[in-house]
């Protein structure tokens, strides 16, 4: 889904999943030729036009996993600003979900391994990542927006609102 955020942004909708099992996480190195190469990060993708965050996740992980999710959980949103001045809003629904139903393979979006949650390779994946994602796989949410330079390889700015409560973890 594309609409225009404010005059001369264009917004796009996606989602991101980091699926989890036996304390690891799964994620996936950008192919050869897409946008973001070589980059980890958690399988999703865009939300289509008429379809709620929710549905696309589901979609988008079972294309480029295999593997059919349960039950999401969202986490938040984070609203990825490219160019400075800004000219394309991501706004990225966060997921996380025990590892789902289906033989796990991965496809033309890249190559999947899982990692261990206390030895993440922060240094390849998005440069935000390392300040919430720790936050969310704990069981926390984050809404924020951080802004990339056009290319998005290097991070200009982030501003970030991290919940969590270690009561809740149980």
């Amino acid at each position: 889904m594309v609409e225009m955020a404010e005059p001369g942004i264009t917004m796009g909708l996606a989602t991101v999943c980091f699926m989890r099992r036996d304390g690891k996480v799964l994620l996936q190195r950008r192919a050869p030729g897409r946008v973001w190469a070589g980059r980890l990060n958690g399988p999703g993708g865009k939300v289509d036009p008429g379809e709620t965050p929710a549905a696309a996740v589901v979609r988008e992980v079972a294309e480029e996993t295999g593997v059919r999710l349960a039950a999401p959980t969202l986490h938040g949103t984070l609203d990825l600003l490219f160019g400075d001045p800004a000219a394309t809003r991501l706004r990225v629904f966060v997921y996380t979900c025990a590892l789902g139903e289906g033989r796990l393979r991965g496809g033309r979006e890249g190559r999947l391994r899982w990692f261990a949650e206390d030895r993440l390779p922060y240094d390849q994946l998005w440069p935000d990542m390392r300040y919430w994602l720790p936050i969310v796989l704990a069981g926390g949410s984050v809404e924020g927006a951080c802004t990339y330079d056009q290319d998005g390889e290097h991070m200009l700015s982030c501003a970030l609102h991290l919940t969590w409560d270690s009561a809740s973890r149980g």
